[in-house]
């Protein structure tokens, strides 16, 4: 379900395709995950998988790969697959899947972005820190960190690593000086990166209906559902950036809302779902809350398919 299909012909058709319509809008795609994540019997997630290596399933794993790298793809993202008869390491820390493989034998020259570090594939084996130094030094040009995973401990490990030696400067500055060209499908007439594209793409991506401005400090209920594993549990939300803000968070219908919202008589209401339109008991605790407060913003952040009637709305 989260690939293009099992036929490496149809996939690299896709991909192709895929690649090219993204960056003719002007943004940037990415293959994943490289040399192939399809042909595993584990989850990544949870532990290590092994692919075995022979010529004609590494010739169909990388078909799509030698599309996407032919149709100009900016960025590849590793996979943490350790593949067989190639190396004892997962993809993601392996010079030979990196350097050898990707940039030597395919021509690969844009940025190489891992996996989540916190997988434990990479945190239950070398380590999540030791994993960033191990992936930068095998090639790697960014570093994708999940949200249970500091990146001030990450920042530390790779000074320390360049401080000991075990990692060059040079190396460092390679892989920051791709990364740092990822967005010049922004650039302005000079070359100049215009660093508030993404600002401005968000602006025209929210949907506003009715009266969301705030009058006095809020209360912010966050309907939170069952986390994929993929994403894993926020530990973070939209009331922590907005000033004097209350947070309540739930994970089941308030059984009365009107006591709830007793408890905070000054504060105007918000309500924060996700794809309210899967989760029912979502759409019957906000019904609840904004039928108790004639003021109250609901806030989808999911995929905006269900809105109560004449609500105050921002997705």
């Amino acid at each position: 379900v989260r690939s293009f299909g099992s036929e490496p012909e149809l996939v690299a058709r896709h991909v192709s395709a895929f690649v090219t319509g993204l960056q003719n809008a002007g943004v940037s795609a990415c293959a994943k995950h490289f040399p192939g994540h399809g042909d595993t019997r584990e989850d990544s997630h949870l532990e290590l998988p092994t692919v075995e290596r022979d010529e004609e399933a590494m010739r169909a794993m990388l078909l799509p790969f030698r599309t996407a790298i032919d149709a100009g793809v900016r960025a590849v993202m590793t996979a943490h697959v350790r593949v067989s008869g190639l190396d004892d390491q997962p993809g993601t820390i392996s010079g030979a899947v990196i350097t050898d493989l990707l940039r030597g034998e395919l021509g690969f020259d844009g940025v190489v972005v891992t996996d989540a570090l916190e997988m434990r594939a990479i945190s239950g084996t070398v380590g999540a820190e030791e994993g960033a130094v191990r992936a930068i030094g095998a090639g790697a040009d960014a570093l994708c960190l999940g949200h249970d995973l500091r990146p001030e401990h990450v920042h530390a490990a790779l000074v320390e690593a360049v401080r000991s030696g075990r990692l060059s400067e040079e190396r460092v500055r390679e892989a920051a000086g791709r990364a740092s060209l990822l967005g010049s499908t922004s650039a302005g007439p000079d070359g100049e990166v215009r660093r508030s594209v993404g600002l401005e793409a968000a602006r025209r991506a929210i949907h506003v209906d009715g009266d969301v401005a705030l009058s006095r400090p809020a209360l912010v209920v966050e309907l939170l559902p069952k986390a994929s594993i993929a994403a894993g549990e926020s530990n973070h939300g939209l009331g922590e950036i907005l000033p004097s803000a209350t947070v309540v968070r739930l994970r089941d219908a308030p059984l009365d809302p009107r006591s709830l919202l007793a408890g905070y008589p000054s504060c105007q209401l918000v309500v924060v779902v996700q794809d309210a339109h899967r989760h029912t008991w979502q759409r019957v605790a906000a019904k609840g809350l904004l039928e108790a407060a004639q003021d109250g913003v609901l806030i989808e952040v999911g995929l905006p398919e269900w809105r109560p009637n004449g609500a105050n709305y921002v997705a």
